[in-house]
């Protein structure tokens, strides 16, 4: 850690570094309570943002003393003015002017944090506001480039319809509810989530050359870097009115960020692969959720029938509780008569993305493609086949599994998805 002294004029602003060396990016935290930047809520938020390769600059916007006093803790536009300070002081610094820059803020200094994003002509790649007070500065939010998340608990109502009312001011925005008990573990998560989405996303646009010549340098940063190289790829089919769908669970959080830079409908599909009985890893063949069983040529040299049967019981039971977490509150999309793009995250055997394409041309697909950031040359060869097209960036000659091909490869577990496809 490193404390800061920001001074412009007449205005200093004291604040906290974390953690700047091989950082993906910047995450500053402007408060304005009592407790300040060294609050423990703050505190929890550095470890986490750390843990995850994330630096943070933490602000003080007020006083001790000032922070005694609600002229100074409710007045947005000194609040902002001096969050521009730090900003501008940022874009200067040698070690943080190249990186991507993020604002998370809570409550009033939500609304500071929306109106200096609004006046400043640096980049804020993303913000963050939790439960804020956004609706006091509502004649600054059409002027917010930035992609703003709004994470609100469903219990505050009040502040569940104001930022409901406030959203469509807002060029690019999602709103959150927070469901869980655990308030500041799923605002970390989520937090996290939509930093990283644009913080990898100035990687890509550095990238976008690379890509272009069709020489792509293994491995990707992360599924967020792929999916942005990705969406390029398969910009192709806008005029088609695409469906994504994506095989659970990697590939959903890629499909939801390729979606919505493409505007496109997505989905879900349900498969599963069987897996050999002395390597779990290794794909015998496949499952849908109809009950639809796709063997790979070499099944019986791993398992029985016996064990087959048992296999695809078992897993099409946890296909059954996917349907019924996951569509509990909307139907799945319709496939018929329209061009479906399947999304995974890598393809080693394809055994299980043989099964998606078989399940969605039964179901009347016009045109199925199918589309990932690596595949194996095996599974290249069996899909180019199976799909009316494919689009894969790489198709690596040594491909053992799919998460040498990423520097940070985590399970995403199905909460994650359930708030994906909310």
């Amino acid at each position: 850690m490193k404390e800061v002294k920001i001074v412009e004029h007449d205005t200093q602003v004291n604040g906290d570094l974390y953690n700047v060396d091989s950082s993906l990016g910047l995450v500053i935290i402007p408060c304005t309570d009592k407790n300040g930047r060294r609050s423990n809520r703050v505190k929890k938020l550095i470890n986490y943002f750390n843990d995850n390769e994330v630096a943070v600059l933490t602000l003080d916007l007020v006083s001790e003393e000032e922070s005694k006093k609600k002229e100074f803790r409710y007045n947005v536009k000194l609040l902002s003015l001096r969050l521009e300070v730090a900003l501008d002081w940022t874009h200067r610094h040698r070690l943080l002017r190249e990186l991507p820059i993020g604002i998370l803020a809570f409550n009033t200094a939500a609304a500071a944090a929306m109106e200096a994003a609004a006046h400043t002509t640096l980049t804020i790649n993303a913000v963050v506001a939790c439960s804020g007070r956004i609706d006091m500065v509502e004649k600054y939010l059409p002027f917010v480039e930035a992609p703003c998340l709004l994470i609100v608990s469903k219990k505050d109502q009040l502040a569940l319809q104001a930022n409901k009312k406030m959203i469509i001011n807002l060029s690019k925005a999602r709103l959150h509810n927070l469901e869980s008990d655990e308030l500041e573990e799923e605002t970390e998560r989520e937090s996290l989530r939509w930093f990283k989405r644009y913080f990898t996303q100035k990687i890509y646009e550095s990238r976008k050359d690379e890509y272009k010549s069709e020489n792509i340098r293994l491995p990707f940063y992360d599924r967020f870097e792929a999916s942005h190289f990705l969406s390029w790829r398969l910009q192709k089919f806008k005029d088609e009115n695409p469906l994504v769908l994506a095989i659970p669970r990697g590939a959903v959080a890629m499909a939801d960020i390729i979606s919505t830079e493409l505007d496109w409908d997505m989905d879900i599909i349900l498969v599963k692969k069987l897996s050999a009985p002395s390597h779990r890893e290794l794909a015998i063949g496949s499952i849908n959720e109809f009950g639809d069983v796709y063997l790979s040529s070499n099944a019986s040299a791993y398992a029985d029938e016996d064990y087959i049967a048992k296999e695809a019981s078992a897993k099409q039971e946890q296909l059954a509780d996917y349907r019924k977490r996951f569509y509990h509150f909307k139907e799945p999309q319709d496939v018929k008569d329209r061009t479906v793009i399947i999304i995974d995250d890598g393809i080693a055997t394809g055994s299980t993305m043989l099964s998606a394409v078989i399940t969605v041309k039964e179901k009347g697909a016009k045109k199925v493609v199918v589309a990932a950031p690596v595949a194996s040359e095996s599974a290249y060869k069996m899909l180019k086949l199976a799909a009316d097209e494919v689009v894969f960036l790489d198709v690596p000659e040594n491909f053992y599994a799919v998460a040498q091909f990423y520097e940070n490869f985590p399970q995403i577990n199905d909460q994650e998805v359930e708030k994906i496809l909310r």
